[in-house]
């Protein structure tokens, strides 16, 4: 186990910092999405012998008791969406989730977007569920006095006296990304961050971590805006940082380093997707709350990582509950049907987003067209047997099938606006997937043209049925809401499961529906 092989990073020596020196170890994680169980690189079961897979709740237990047995001052943060991702939030939402987040034992929480996706009641099960502070300083809720009363601004923890105080932070955007969060109220986070930094260092507090999930590049802004944050523990873009060279898919060195005015810095952590990865931070302070040194990297949960013998169990009990159902056999398929880049995402010409559409269309001959948002496609299908468990994963959200009219030129609209915040090699949840139709778009002016309709170019003034998740005719993504003229009976997931199970299915190759 790679646990203490850190590569050693920088020493800084800060002018007027003092000599009584307290460390303080950071172990983190994002973004695990409800992978209970490890997974492969591709975020799929792992259901061959051979196969190479990462993560679990059980290795993520072992490596953090593992930190806490041989390290002083250690606290565990994690930076949001545990929830939804894998068959166990589809069947069970917040339930497993819960308990195992709370026997895994973290110091503080944050809240993600996706902490959102079946509302404020499915939150509330999951913060009774959990002992430990959750924090987030620019998000509040105004029909839900309890929520409001646990979900706090920040919490100062003590570690042998040094005072560390803990601000949580929200995407500003989750009000568009998420159509069931439109009972909160969400406050620009620079603001709100810095409102509650100087409160906590008018209390004394001498070290600031911001605990957020905001994405990587809002991170580095908030670093450069509160110059006092010692460290931001990150979620959101699902960003890796690593020191290994190995590790293709690193975004940059761990940690980001952000210089201040007055000789400051502040250490940027996030630790990339699924639980594969947990991110170390050995920090050394001086008692007026200046970092005097750091090391630290993100350790891979590959094999080498001994599981935890109880946690394993604890997964275990749950799986068997539910074995029957996520092991039904649906379809036998000659071929991956793959993410983009890798299984990183489906925010480009993408085969699992064909597959879908098309299984959709099959269920659905009343559309012209079927769309779907990138960010509701979470992982590839296996070549092989696919069971429920492998489509849960690749939509495991609940969005049920609704019919809408759209007239060529809103269908154009609507196709732009999912490009809006397109980044070339990227994940862009907006992106849309397409069935029955083709088109082009430019990842510069963030236009589309070229838009075919059963192969016929598409008439600005001609009406067409489209078939979208009710998430996006709600709003969600930031979508124009949508009046439906039709609600099929089925969630999307259960559409594409019929869809699979009629005799004669037919699997096509990739089409490369979306060229830019």
């Amino acid at each position: 186990m790679r646990l203490f092989s850190l590569m050693f990073l920088s020493l800084m020596l800060l002018n007027g910092c003092d000599s009584q020196l307290t460390p303080l170890t950071i172990v983190h994680t994002n973004d695990v999405h409800a992978h209970l169980l490890p997974s492969d690189a591709k975020l799929q079961d792992c259901d061959a012998d051979n196969a190479v897979c990462f993560g679990g709740y059980a290795r993520i237990k072992s490596v953090i008791d593992g930190v806490r047995q041989t390290s002083d001052n250690v606290v565990v943060l994690d930076a949001g969406d545990r929830f939804s991702g894998t068959v166990f939030y589809t069947l069970r939402k917040s339930q497993d989730v819960t308990l195992l987040t709370e026997q895994i034992g973290y110091d503080v929480l944050t809240l993600g977007n996706h902490e959102f996706d079946d509302g404020l009641g499915e939150l509330f099960k999951f913060v009774q569920g959990i002992s430990a502070p959750i924090v987030s300083a620019n998000i509040s809720f105004p029909t839900h006095t309890q929520l409001n009363e646990r979900i706090v601004p920040s919490v100062v923890l003590n570690k042998n006296g040094l005072k560390i105080g803990v601000i949580g932070a929200l995407s500003e955007e989750t009000k568009l990304e998420t159509s069931k969060a439109k009972e909160i109220d969400i406050n620009e986070v620079i603001p709100a961050v810095r409102r509650e930094a100087e409160k906590l260092t008018h209390q004394g507090v001498k070290v600031l971590i911001a605990l957020t999930h905001i994405g990587i590049e809002a991170d580095k802004n908030l670093a450069r805006a509160v110059p006092e944050l010692d460290i931001i523990v990150g979620g959101h873009t699902h960003t890796l940082l690593s020191n290994n060279h190995e590790e293709d898919a690193a975004y940059g060195p761990y940690p980001i380093v952000i210089s201040g005015t007055k000789n400051t810095k502040t250490l940027i952590v996030t630790s990339g997707i699924g639980g594969h990865y947990l991110g170390i931070l050995n920090t050394v302070f001086d008692k007026k709350g200046c970092i005097v040194s750091y090391t630290g990297d993100t350790i891979r949960l590959d094999e080498t990582v001994v599981p935890n013998a109880t946690m394993e169990e604890s997964v275990a009990a749950v799986q068997q509950s539910i074995d029957t159902i996520i092991n039904e056999p649906i379809l036998h398929i000659n071929q991956d049907i793959y993410l983009t880049n890798n299984g990183k995402y489906c925010s480009e010409s993408c085969y699992v987003g064909e597959f879908l559409t098309d299984m959709l269309k099959e269920v659905a001959p009343d559309a012209d067209i079927i769309l779907l948002n990138a960010g509701g496609i979470r992982a590839a299908l296996p070549k092989g047997q696919i069971a429920f468990k492998h489509i849960a994963s690749a939509y495991p959200f609940d969005s049920v099938g609704v019919l809408v009219q759209m007239t060529g030129a809103e269908l154009k609209s609507y196709l732009e606006h999912g490009l809006k915040k397109y980044l070339s090699n990227d994940r862009t949840n907006a992106f849309l997937q397409i069935g029955g139709g083709t088109y082009q778009f430019s990842s510069d002016t963030k236009t589309v043209t070229n838009v075919k309709v059963k192969g016929i170019p598409v008439q600005d003034d001609k009406i067409y049925a489209v078939l979208i998740p009710s998430f996006m005719a709600g709003g969600g993504d930031g979508f124009p809401e949508k009046e439906a003229i039709k609600t099929y009976d089925l969630t999307i997931r259960d559409m594409i499961i019929s869809a699979m199970k009629q005799p004669g299915v037919i699997v096509k190759s990739f089409e490369n529906r979306v060229k830019k």
